[in-house]
């Protein structure tokens, strides 16, 4: 399984809960821009729980089959 993370920092208000809701935890809040910022990815399980809880649809999270499996 091969999980692909994107976040839309136009639509990220940096309300912390993509924080809230991984168990990982992958994110958290870039001082600079105030947005989600993806520390983790490579120990993401796919869950889709950031995805599910934030308001505004800015994190997208696509699971595929890794090539070659």
């Amino acid at each position: 399984m091969a999980v692909k993370i994107t976040i839309d920092e136009r639509k990220c208000t940096g309300d912390e809960l993509c924080i809230d809701g991984c168990p990982i935890p992958c994110y958290q809040i870039n001082e600079e821009t105030g947005k989600a910022m993806l520390i983790r990815q490579p120990e993401c399980i796919g869950c889709k729980n950031c995805e599910e809880v934030c308001p505004t649809g800015a994190i997208r999270v696509e699971i595929t089959e890794e090539a070659g499996l």
